[in-house]
């Protein structure tokens, strides 16, 4: 019986009053032999604990899209793309393959980290000058930074170790490329993960990311804290890492402070790295599903890793380079981006049933139209998102959104398929394809769009950053296939497009929203806060 229950049925048996409103008492009445009744206070069981809260400092937004299943965004309903504040996060200098490159502010995927301390909201951006910086969002102005060996790309992951010193508690993991001088098919050590204190900006450990056939020594993952002292991370070069999330676990190997790792997975298979040309690049963060991890490789598979067990329970091989990370739904089905690459068929968005055999686990593929933009082919670089978290009543359809090489914006249906069928990336199988329920050419991206309150949608592409509002409209005599509320109403979806910032900017960067505001990094240098 839990504690609410408890409290009911005592009530109901005139067993309980409370003492104080603000003291968790209540008072348990027994009889003695000679029936005279004695009132004993008694303490009630303190409320559950916030893993994500240490004395005055709530982490809010604590990893890439959120949280572990990846498809939070944020809250507030946007009111436009007006800029309030702006931070300049400046440029920084890295080498891709033998060209030194200058890159300004951050890109894929670059979404802040949200913590709040003393009332107060706190941003964390790692970015392509070198820095992982704290800023305080009422000043907009920086609380400290930290400098790295390269461009940090990817987004930030926070989490609390109860067990460290009150400084070094709220914990700030971040990834970055591998480090000027360093050579990737070598000994040198790589330390593309770091460890930094939230609370005083220094460093706590690095991780050496080990080197296997695989081109890239980089970090660009997200990790996920799993609770039990165990953080999860994934590593370019090809594995998933269970690693102690105590800061007092760490220790010096190689010359540095390194954290401990408990097991690893290896997440491509050896005729991997020649069909891929040593592309076996791991560059999407994991997604928690219970006791299962659910991780897309660039060598082609979606793998499901036991947590308990820290080992692959599940592979669905796509053939195609995969950057976008796994999400999870509501109701525990698993979606993920599919890029163009090595496949005679279309990228696009695919969604597996993981209580099935990997084979038989395709619900749905959504694929979407080839395009050549810079080195891509076609598909979807960026992850799909979903409305879940935003339409907790189930009054509007449950659906997707997705941003293309294409151009293309869609949104479609999670749950109605057309009745059609689609080849998949690799032209061996046909699945069933969803019903598109909008979309909006606004140019390539390689970003992710992100749902709000308010059912509005901001994208960020190449051609600027995008705020729509989907307009529902009842269609029940509608005799087309058309997305359906949890009561069965059909629906027709319109997107309304109600602004457009710095469309000859680009923008790599994932938003979030807190409060109805925007904050997004730019390629133009800046991290704005728009409204």
């Amino acid at each position: 019986m839990n504690r609410r229950d408890f409290l009911k049925k005592a009530a109901q048996l005139g067993a309980v009053s409370f003492v104080g409103a603000s003291v968790p008492t209540f008072l348990l009445t027994a009889c003695d032999s000679k029936g005279n009744s004695h009132s004993t206070p008694q303490a009630l069981p303190p409320p559950a604990k916030n893993p994500f809260a240490d004395g005055d400092t709530e982490i809010l937004i604590r990893t890439f899209l959120g949280n572990e299943t990846r498809r939070f965004y944020g809250k507030g309903t946007p009111k436009g793309l007006n800029v309030i504040n702006k931070f300049y996060l400046d440029c920084g200098r890295t080498i891709v393959g033998t060209t030194t490159k200058h890159w300004c502010g951050a890109g894929w995927t670059g979404q802040p980290t949200i913590i709040k301390e003393k009332d107060n909201l706190n941003l964390v951006i790692g970015a392509y000058d070198h820095n992982l910086r704290r800023i305080d969002v009422n000043s907009f102005k920086e609380v400290w930074k930290y400098k790295n060996d390269d461009v940090m790309k990817g987004s930030s992951s926070v989490y609390i170790d109860e067990t460290a010193p009150f400084d070094d508690r709220v914990v700030v993991l971040q990834g970055s490329r591998l480090g000027k001088g360093k050579v990737v098919y070598s000994d040198n050590l790589v330390p593309s993960l770091r460890a930094v204190s939230f609370r005083t900006g220094k460093e706590l450990w690095k991780l050496n990311v080990p080197r296997t056939e695989c081109y890239s020594r980089d970090n660009d993952s997200s990790p996920i804290y799993l609770g039990n002292g165990m953080l999860f991370n994934a590593v370019e070069s090809g594995f998933g890492m269970f690693m102690s999330s105590k800061v007092s676990d760490k220790s010096l190997i190689d010359g540095i402070e390194q954290p401990k790792i408990f097991g690893k997975v290896k997440l491509y298979n050896t005729e991997d790295v020649a069909a891929h040309g040593n592309n076996i690049v791991v560059e999407a963060s994991p997604a928690r599903l219970d006791d299962m991890i659910y991780i897309a490789s660039g060598a082609g598979h979606i793998y499901g890793i036991d947590i308990n067990k820290m080992e692959v329970v599940f592979d669905f091989f796509t053939g195609t380079d995969i950057d976008g990370t796994t999400v999870i739904s509501k109701d525990g089905k698993v979606y993920c981006a599919l890029e163009k690459q090595y496949v005679p068929g279309q990228g696009g968005i695919l969604k597996l049933n993981p209580l099935k055999p990997a084979i038989d686990s395709v619900e749905w593929f959504f694929p979407t139209k080839n395009a050549n933009v810079a080195d891509w082919q076609g598909g979807v670089i960026g992850t799909c998102s979903l409305n879940d978290d935003y339409n907790p009543d189930g009054e509007f359809p449950r659906l997707f959104a997705t941003l293309a090489i294409d151009g293309n914006l869609y949104v479609g249906s999670q749950d109605v398929v057309t009745g059609e069928k689609v080849n998949d990336t690799l032209m061996k199988n046909q699945y069933d394809t969803p019903v598109l329920a909008a979309k909006a050419y606004i140019g390539a991206s390689i970003s992710t769009p992100i749902f709000t309150e308010g059912n509005k949608i901001v994208a960020p592409t190449y051609n600027g950053l995008y705020l729509y509002q989907l307009i529902f409209e009842k269609a029940n005599n509608s005799k087309e296939k058309l997305p359906v509320n949890a009561k069965g109403d059909k629906f027709k979806v319109k997107l309304e497009k109600l602004a457009h910032f710095n469309e000859k900017t680009s923008f790599e960067a994932t938003p979030v929203v807190w409060d109805g505001l925007i904050y997004q990094c730019c390629r133009d240098g800046y991290l704005y806060q728009l409204g």
